[in-house]
């Protein structure tokens, strides 16, 4: 599904426009850039090369390109390029489709207004089975001034493993102690630090490995060095539980740097369902989980297929073959699931990864839900119009059944003869289809 909303930029006033309702507030600093690319091919889904000038001024604000002459936009991830001098980008050719890029589009950088976090906490109890997160003070002020928003995600500026959740599914909380202000902290479940690369992680980047090497005590740093291989900077197996502890005080002093930043593509979004899809969730029962984006194996490139790990599609009440839908912000894409039936396979087109946090999506696939790269988290829900279309035939002798019951009350008059059928016909298929929600974890 595309979205309704642009971007108009005027007089280097910023506006973010759904029909008639505009937010002239989230994007600013605005400046004119010029694609300087020689060649359409190459580069990731969300990079845009700098200079380092631009870099200096940008990287650190969640920035977003447009094109001023279709009201386009996109979020990108910067890098610095020495060739390139004052306004001068290199556009990749992912971005340049999406924006749609002439030799005559008038680009526009522009910074997006976000909250930094530099403190992760446990999250309570009671709000883990939800998939809450929780803000305090002045982020939880800035995360209510953005009810128009549905989505806002969560990024690790250190990585770029992102994550996206439902605007409400934020909690905001105020400190009554004027000693403990929690601005710039953030509470998450487990899985949520997982997806951030904020639990030990199963490798560190150059980036991170190079803050460790400068920050840490060279007693720590051997320890790093003792669990994660010096060229890939892969984890070497399962560390032992006094290591794990060094490894997240490290993480958690000198690699903790998220932004959340709200979704523009949400602004005023309004999710439209099919009648068909309705009663099917009705009937079968919805399932949701959040999984990592990762690649498939390698025959799977070419097709409309996913992986994921077979407690994965146990949690969710799907056999191999049956179709989930991929939901990333504002859009979706269906697809047929298979299991990961060998993790030897799938860490072959793969960095080293835990199989029952991610999901092998086909590059086509990620490119059509606008994913920009396998570090970001992709809602999966089992699509129960297949399910339920899938189990027809189990229906058709109840449904018989039910509509030769009247005839067995003669006495009955003709309308309750109609009228008895029609009740009873959704009650046997809800209950013929108990099995089906009770499948779900």
């Amino acid at each position: 599904m595309k979205s309704k909303v642009k971007v108009k930029y005027n007089d280097e006033k910023i506006t973010i426009v759904n029909g008639r309702k505009k937010d002239d507030g989230q994007f600013y600093d605005g400046i004119m850039v010029k694609d300087e690319s020689k060649t359409s091919a190459g580069g990731a889904l969300n990079e845009l090369h700098v200079s380092s000038a631009i870099y200096d001024e940008y990287a650190g604000f969640a920035p977003v390109i447009l094109n001023a002459d279709t009201g386009a936009f996109f979020d990108v991830r910067l890098n610095i390029d020495s060739t390139l001098k004052n306004e001068q980008v290199h556009v990749a050719s992912n971005v340049r489709d999406a924006l749609g890029v002439t030799k005559e589009s008038k680009l526009i950088l522009c910074k997006n207004r976000c909250i930094e976090i530099g403190k992760v906490f446990i999250q309570k109890i009671d709000n883990i089975k939800e998939d809450f997160i929780t803000v305090y003070d002045d982020d939880a002020e800035f995360v209510k001034s953005l009810s128009a928003y549905k989505f806002m995600e969560v990024v690790n500026v250190l990585t770029g493993e992102s994550l996206v959740i439902k605007t409400t599914h934020i909690k905001c909380e105020k400190t009554n102690d004027p000693m403990d202000k929690r601005t710039g902290s953030i509470r998450l479940n487990r899985k949520q630090r997982q997806f951030l690369g904020l639990n030990v992680p199963q490798y560190l980047n150059d980036v991170q490995w190079d803050i460790l090497k400068k920050n840490a005590s060279v007693k720590d740093f051997k320890i790093v060095e003792k669990l994660y291989v010096k060229n890939s900077h892969n984890l070497i197996g399962e560390p032992e539980y006094d290591d794990m502890k060094v490894i997240s005080k490290l993480i958690e002093k000198f690699l903790t740097k998220l932004i959340i930043k709200p979704v523009a593509e949400s602004f005023y979004y309004r999710k439209k369902i099919t009648p068909l899809r309705w009663l099917a969730n009705f009937y079968v029962g919805k399932s949701t989980i959040s999984l990592s984006c990762r690649r498939p194996y390698e025959i799977d490139e070419n097709s409309d297929i996913v992986r994921m790990s077979a407690s994965n599609m146990k949690i969710l009440g799907i056999e191999e073959m049956d179709k989930v839908v991929l939901r990333y912000k504002n859009r979706e894409v269906v697809c047929r699931a298979l299991n990961i039936d060998s993790e030897k396979s799938f860490l072959k087109s793969n960095r080293q990864t835990d199989i029952d946090f991610a999901v092998g999506i086909p590059a086509q696939v990620r490119k059509k839900l606008g994913v920009p790269d396998i570090l970001t988290v992709v809602k999966i829900d089992r699509y129960t119009p297949f399910i339920f279309m899938k189990t027809f035939n189990e229906q058709i002798i109840p449904i018989i059944l039910t509509l030769f019951t009247s005839e067995f009350f003669g006495i009955m008059s003709l309308w309750l003869k109609i009228v008895l059928p029609i009740i009873l016909i959704p009650l046997v298929i809800y209950l013929n289809l108990s099995s089906k929600r009770n499948m779900r974890a």
